[in-house]
């Protein structure tokens, strides 16, 4: 399975067949596989798992995929199936395209697949249709929190955590959020109570911690920080309690400012220290103290420490600040040459990841379309860096934001 998000000119550019999949009768199957890139009429052979069937009796098929449409006989055992899914083995490279019958029968029965493989396939084919607009992200995310109540495998529980953190802050509108945030922390403060080992626990602290927006969220998270409530089973470390600071900071919780020196003071580790202090003014209630520190990232010797910089750009421009953040995008675009010819060879996609990953609207979209159309000479490996950085933004601001 393709895991990576690509734009849809990154895919073109680089060649993934789109496939869909036609149930034709009870008995027949067929998938039609098309290039994207228009004129080309590429093939790909591939092998394929095929999973059909119901929940409860699910068989799966192997299918090879030649030609522009491949059929497939379903057995008996699959027989009026009630979903077909192609990368059911976890198999299969292209852009799925689901039938209508499969798509609503996986948003309210994946739970219920017996096989912890066929659960994390079919979720990753889920994400990539709520991606291309084919599943709405409310509905990904309510049929994820039910899953989450009763998904033992912790693969997976990482998965649908991952996924759900990421649809919560870009292709949910702010009213979707407050609607279902406050379900969604508690589905993932079940998790830290139910899981018995201390990685899964820390899988759903983790993304409690990310997605929190409550008051009595946070204030939950604010007294774990003040040591006020112990998660049992859980041993947090001192980064742990670092970054539960910064995230308290940018929510700015009362006491935003107290909270951030207290932890300065807590430090034991003098490198930590400094991580800190230096990601510190990144989350300043004050904008132009924010403005100062991106100013400075200007300066190569200010860039030195790559990871710092790293993680006080996210917070930057974490979705909670995206509209003050905005205006940072074209600089940032604008330093990524020199970013590359001055830093670690992995510096301009994390740079770009950092800086577009917590924006969705309209705007940012279009200052990034623009500074591409603008510059014609560019690079063109910093422009895929750019187009695939871009992705979920180019997606969500079609639906999400104005």
């Amino acid at each position: 399975m393709d895991l990576a998000s690509w734009s849809h000119a990154w895919v073109e550019e680089a060649g993934r067949p789109s496939i869909r999949t036609l149930i034709q009768d009870q008995n027949n199957v067929a998938f039609l596989q098309s290039d994207p890139q228009e004129g080309r009429a590429l093939r790909w052979t591939q092998q394929m798992d095929v999973l059909a069937g119901t929940s409860n009796n699910a068989t799966t098929i192997p299918a090879e995929l030649r030609d522009e449409r491949t059929g497939l006989k379903l057995p008996p055992s699959a027989a009026k199936p009630q979903f077909v899914l192609p990368t059911g083995g976890g198999l299969g490279y292209g852009d799925f395209t689901l039938d209508d019958a499969t798509r609503s029968f996986l948003l309210q029965h994946l739970p219920e697949f017996k096989d912890p493989l066929n659960r994390g396939a079919a979720w990753v084919t889920l994400w990539e249709e709520m991606l291309d607009r084919r599943v709405p992200a409310t509905d990904f995310v309510s049929s994820a929190m039910t899953a989450m109540a009763t998904e033992d495998t912790e693969q997976n529980i990482q998965l649908l955590v991952g996924y759900v953190n990421s649809a919560f802050w870009t292709f949910l509108t702010d009213a979707q959020r407050k609607d279902l945030g406050p379900k969604l922390e508690q589905v993932l403060r079940s998790g830290i109570d139910r899981s018995k080992s201390s990685t899964t626990k820390a899988t759903y602290f983790s993304g409690f911690r990310s997605i929190v927006t409550t008051p009595d969220g946070a204030t939950f998270l604010e007294q774990v920080w003040r040591h006020q409530q112990v998660i049992p089973g859980l041993k947090l470390a001192e980064p742990d309690e670092a970054t539960m600071a910064l995230e308290l900071a940018v929510r700015s919780v009362p006491q935003a400012a107290a909270i951030l020196e207290e932890q300065r003071g807590r430090f034991m580790n003098p490198d930590r220290k400094a991580r800190f202090e230096f990601v510190m003014p990144a989350l300043s209630e004050r904008q132009d103290t924010r403005d100062a520190w991106f100013d400075r990232l200007k300066n190569v010797n200010d860039r030195r420490h790559e990871p710092w910089v790293l993680e006080g750009l996210q917070y930057l421009h974490h979705p909670l600040r995206a509209s003050q953040s905005e205006k940072y995008i074209l600089p940032s675009l604008s330093l990524l040459v020199e970013i590359q010819r001055t830093g670690d060879i992995f510096f301009p996609t994390r740079w770009m990841n950092a800086t577009l990953g917590g924006h969705n609207t309209r705007t940012a979209a279009e200052t990034v379309r623009k500074f591409l159309a603008d510059q014609r000479d560019y690079p063109i490996r910093l422009r895929r860096i750019i187009l695939q950085a871009a992705d979920e933004l180019f997606r969500a601001s079609g639906t999400v934001r104005p």
